[in-house]
């Protein structure tokens, strides 16, 4: 009986291994399409268990009923014989071969089928292994354990909230871990601005090209996964826009935050209301004036929360015709403040903060005026945390005033939707908008304010929301209603361009960078044109070249100026023609329009062979009619010391101002050069 046993042990030997091992492959190639079908992603912490398991049990089972598996495995034989003759000619002609070369190899024969399920097995365990880390990347080092690659996504808020959206995203990532606690989101928060942003979707987050194929337009960050945008009128101002490999889908909102008159004594101004108790955005302007305040608001060109409180002040100007042209007129000379950086509302901000001005009156969020009472740092030069204000605001809420709502929106582009990367933006808006914004200044999606941190004083009316049609009428019309700019870029190109400056870019690629972002605070009434020196490039050549007309500037016009700014190279040769450049210049502005400015982008050097001095240069632009205003944007080591620049503007009869622009922020710089130009005319 035992014999027999034992017999019956080594003929089922071969098929128990090769069932055993036949059934662990399959199993592991079913548990890797499961999860990859369920989860989009493949987690080999549990993977290999399951097949381990089975196929274990599969053996005891064979091993417990070995007529089973003789029966099975005549089956098997049955169908799969005439493939299996085939398939083992050849190992069998190996085998052959070698019996005849080796002595003491008589008994491999009696030993060919088991050896053969093993080695097949083998092989095929081996061969299925080595792919799945194909399928899954395997494992990094994140933190102290093995963890697989987390999901990486990038969300574009407005740029006064981008520090407070980091902060909650990185608590949301913290508490997202898997297996071996494992990270498994990653969020990187950037911020631009609104132009910035509409001409990226509008072009698909690609760079417009040069004509000789270069990119021009960098975009303001990488492709966003979500988008955080001030207002849904904002975003429905931008949908039509995108092309349709771009999805925008709105979500949610995750917070709230009105719009607030901002002074800094509170009293004064509802003095001068007479009583009303609920007064609009024109009477609370109008009081404000009437008690001595200056008032300022973030450019609607650039800020989100500038152009909503745009749409807020135009509301209450008469309806249609010369009465409401005039009116809005009248408006902005009130709200444009001359000398006052109105890029951003903490440009803004934080401009208050260094200049302690007591007689100003601002337009912002009652969340970034909070960040500005508790002394939170506000970024660029106001990017270190203060005790307190020197000069603490007060908010006043107008009736009809507008509420930033922060639409959460899902942005898909082409090949990106995936399961994993849905859910979890949806799980993030959630978190944002039930606890992962609280504390931080915003209200809840029903007004109510946070129990924590510095007190803001509470609204006597519930804020509305701004609607599309009045956002995007306020922007057609913002232009209308402030002084006309007819200006000229003058490029410096000559060699010296080429050195670096300290960011690791040429001092040309810095003039590109500012006069392309330059381009986005132009308006219809403006008009523009681009001139480039020295002409040629060859030794002592004193010529400006003409690279765009000026005109009137439109979408097709900034395109263009786009394109001719990252066409320019570097000219040959040792002539830099300052001063002749901007006579030249001087002469084709010389009574073309409203505000006429030069606006020259170079590192100061004016060398050239039979150039003119400052003297003629003086006298070529004393006999241009009109006040030209000459801007130098100064990019180079000593900036506006250079000699050249010093005498330039050290003239009183020369209407020259020189900024330096080597570093710094690019949006403060640019709208502090349309802020004076603009308001030249107030000045005479």
């Amino acid at each position: 009986m035992s014999d027999n046993g034992d017999q019956q042990n080594r003929q089922v030997k071969g098929p128990v291994i090769l069932c055993t091992i036949f059934a662990a492959v399959i199993i592991f190639g079913v548990t890797l399409v499961l999860d990859l079908l369920v989860s989009e992603r493949i987690q080999l912490s549990w993977m290999w268990v399951v097949p381990l398991v089975v196929s274990g049990g599969i053996a005891e089972g064979l091993r417990q009923y070995p007529e089973f598996a003789e029966d099975l495995m005549r089956r098997l034989r049955q169908v799969l014989a005439p493939v299996w003759r085939r398939a083992r000619r050849w190992p069998a002609a190996i085998v052959a071969g070698m019996r005849a070369r080796v002595s003491g190899l008589r008994s491999v024969g009696r030993w060919w089928s088991p050896v053969t399920y093993v080695v097949l097995g083998a092989v095929a365990a081996a061969v299925t292994w080595s792919v799945s880390p194909q399928v899954w990347p395997g494992p990094e080092s994140d933190g102290d354990g093995p963890c697989g690659p987390s999901l990486e996504l990038r969300v574009l808020v407005p740029p006064e909230d981008e520090g407070a959206f980091q902060t909650a995203a990185d608590e949301f990532a913290a508490a997202q871990t898997g297996s071996n606690d494992c990270r498994l989101v990653h969020i990187t928060v950037f911020s631009s601005t609104f132009y910035d942003i509409k001409h990226a979707f509008q072009r698909g987050w690609r760079g417009a090209e040069s004509v000789q194929g270069a990119v021009v337009t960098l975009m303001p960050g990488p492709q966003p996964d979500i988008w955080v945008a001030g207002s849904t009128a904002v975003v429905d101002s931008v949908r039509d826009l995108v092309p349709e490999e771009v999805k925008l889908e709105h979500r949610r909102s995750v917070a709230t935050s009105p719009l607030v008159l901002a002074v800094p004594d509170p009293k004064g101004v509802q003095d001068h209301l007479a009583g009303v108790t609920a007064p609009t955005w024109n009477q609370l302007v109008w009081a404000a004036g009437q008690f001595g305040l200056r008032l300022a608001r973030p450019d609607p060109d650039l800020s989100e929360a500038g152009m909503l409180a745009t749409s807020d002040l135009y509301r209450g100007l008469p309806e249609e015709g010369p009465k409401r042209a005039k009116a809005r007129m009248d408006l902005e000379r009130k709200v444009a403040s001359v000398g006052v950086p109105l890029s951003s509302v903490n440009g803004l901000l934080c401009w208050i903060r260094r200049q302690a001005d007591e007689r100003r009156a601002i337009i912002v969020p009652e969340r970034a005026l909070r960040e500005y009472n508790t002394g939170n740092p506000l970024g660029g030069e106001c990017a270190r945390p203060v005790a307190q204000p020197r000069v603490p605001f007060h908010a006043l809420y107008p009736r009809d005033v507008s509420t930033l709502n922060y639409p959460f929106v899902r942005v898909t582009w082409r090949s990106q939707a995936k399961r994993d990367r849905d859910e979890m933006i949806d799980r993030f808006g959630e978190w944002l908008a039930k606890e992962g914004l609280r504390g931080r200044g915003y209200r809840d999606l029903a007004g109510r304010l946070p129990s924590e941190g510095a007190p803001v004083d509470e609204p006597r009316v519930t804020p509305r929301g701004s609607t599309t049609e009045e956002v995007m009428r306020a922007l057609a019309e913002y232009p209308q209603g402030r002084p006309a700019v007819t200006a000229a870029y003058v490029v410096d190109v000559s060699g010296s361009m080429d050195k670096p400056t300290l960011e690791g870019i040429s001092r040309l690629d810095r003039a590109r960078d500012l006069a392309t972002q330059a381009l986005g605070l132009l308006g219809s009434p403006d008009s523009i044109g681009l001139w480039s020196f020295p002409a040629r490039g060859a030794a002592n050549d004193r010529g400006v070249k003409e690279r765009v007309g000026r005109q009137s500037v439109n979408d097709e016009h900034r395109e263009a100026m786009a394109r001719a700014l990252a066409g320019l190279e570097k000219a040959e040769g040792g002539s830099t023609p300052l001063y002749d450049a901007i006579a030249d210049v001087g002469m084709r502005l010389a009574g073309r329009g409203q505000n006429p400015a030069i606006i020259v982008f170079s590192d100061g050097g004016n060398r050239v062979r039979g150039g003119i001095d400052v003297a003629r240069l003086r006298a070529s632009l004393a006999r241009t009619p009109g006040k030209l205003q000459v801007v130098i944007m100064a990019i180079g080591e000593k900036e506006c010391d250079e000699p050249a620049l010093k005498a330039l503007t050290g003239d009183s009869t020369i209407a020259a101002t020189c900024y330096g622009a080597t570093r710094g922020e690019t949006a403060r710089l640019i709208s502090n050069i349309f802020a004076e130009i603009r308001s030249a005319q107030d000045k005479e």
